[in-house]
C-alpha cells in the first residue's frame, strides 16, 4: 500500500504551519484510507501505520486551525 500523497503533503504544511492547507490535504489522506474500510487490507500492519500517522497528524494540526477559528 503506497502512502496517500495527502498525508505527505499535509506533513509538509504542517511543518510550515500552513493549518488549512494540511487540513484540506489530510481531508483527502483519509477519504483515501476509508476507501479501503471493509477490505483485507484494512486489515494489515501498513493500513494500520498509515490511519495512525493521519490520526497523529490531525492531533498536530487541530491547535492551529482551532487558533484560526477563533481569530476569524
Amino acid at each position: 500500500m503506497e502512502v496517500p500523497a495527502g498525508l505527505a503533503q499535509a506533513l509538509t504544511h504542517a511543518k510550515a504551519k500552513e493549518w488549512e492547507e494540511a487540513e484540506t490535504e489530510l481531508n483527502a489522506a483519509d477519504a483515501t484510507l476509508k476507501a479501503f474500510e471493509g477490505f483485507k487490507v484494512a486489515k494489515s500492519k501498513e493500513w494500520s501505520t498509515l490511519s495512525g500517522q493521519a490520526a497523529h497528524q490531525r492531533k498536530r494540526i487541530q491547535p492551529g486551525l482551532g487558533q484560526l477559528r477563533r481569530e476569524a
